[in-house]
């Protein structure tokens, strides 16, 4: 039988603060016959600290504005989690102590908005940042090691400094119809990097090799994903060729991502995420550097009034039996 504990007494609220933690989270076991069991254990503490280690207000102008959490990333020995803010700034937290602890922080003017995608290489950790507001475009490559102390130890704010390799010269700018955002990342056989673009529909590919940290990456090129005759339009598109991919996962050969593609109806970031066929993208690839979308197998849920197609894929993970 499959297993899903959610240890309640772990949470850390990255805000913090009283009555912020209104009801408890439950566990449903929606289908009790299929070996899949969903338990909880412990409460979600109210009232928790809203400083860090260092004393620095955990949300704040011009510190970290929003901490809604992007998406965290584990380290290779899942000791640490990286969790990229909305706003801006990021916090590394020690995820194998009850409750989980920050054990390094960083502000907005250290780690830009938005970050969602990354991936660890040879003893480095890979976070990318994509645009946080409409109209803003926004695409770098940030290396982090990933020797952080455990809790309780801490590091001062913003150390050690997160090394942006790449980071592209119209970052902030507003181009009309153009903008970028990164968004989703893997690297293939711990050698080359795939940083996907929502907006722009194409990734961009970097040797990451036996890099030290802050040696900038070599850029190895860029290939499309729109043009591939695969790309279906579902119900209501406002767009066409859009696949607007989202998180993705590599196969264990270097053979092929798998990414999810964004709906017509986003349930988040909707001015980078509108996408017009909704699904499981499977992109093959050449040498591991360059790709061809060559298969997307639909996902829908139709609306009640039959008018749009509500499936909106966010995310890919492959898991080995």
């Amino acid at each position: 039988m499959i297993g899903f504990q959610y240890n309640a007494d772990a949470s850390l609220d990255l805000v913090g603060g009283t009555g912020r933690i209104l009801a408890q989270p439950i566990a449903v076991d929606v289908d009790p016959y299929d070996d899949i069991s969903c338990t909880k254990t412990g409460l979600v503490s109210d009232g928790q600290s809203t400083i860090t280690p260092n004393g620095i207000a955990k949300q704040a102008v011009s510190i970290r504005p929003n901490n809604t959490v992007i998406c965290p990333i584990l380290t290779d020995n899942s000791q640490h989690a990286y969790a990229t803010l909305g706003g801006g700034g990021m916090f590394v937290v020690d995820t194998n102590i009850t409750p989980m602890e920050i054990v390094a922080e960083y502000d907005v003017n250290t780690f830009r908005a938005a970050g969602c995608g990354g991936h660890s290489a040879n003893g480095s950790m890979f976070l990318s940042t994509g645009t946080p507001a409409p109209n803003i475009s926004e695409f770098s490559v940030y290396q982090l090691t990933q020797d952080y102390p455990s809790a309780p130890q801490f590091n001062l704010p913003n150390q050690p400094t997160p090394i942006a390799v790449w980071a592209d010269s119209d970052n902030g700018k507003t181009l009309a119809g153009n903008n970028r955002d990164a968004h989703g990342m893997v690297i293939v056989k711990d050698k080359y990097l795939h940083q996907f673009d929502r907006i722009r529909n194409n990734v961009e590919v970097f040797k990451v090799g036996q890099k030290k940290v802050g040696q900038k990456l070599e850029y190895e090129g860029s290939y499309s994903l729109a043009n591939s005759g695969v790309c279906k339009s579902t119900l209501n598109t406002m767009t066409d060729d859009d696949p607007t991919p989202d998180l993705a996962d590599p196969d264990l050969k270097g053979k092929r991502i798998y990414v999810a593609l964004r709906g017509t109806l986003p349930q988040t970031i909707a001015h980078a995420a509108i996408g017009s066929c909704p699904g499981l993208g499977i992109i093959d690839l050449n040498n591991k550097k360059t790709g061809q979308l060559t298969h997307v197998l639909p996902t829908f849920i139709k609306s009640g009034d039959t008018k749009d197609n509500l499936s909106d894929p966010h995310a890919v993970i492959l898991v080995k039996n």
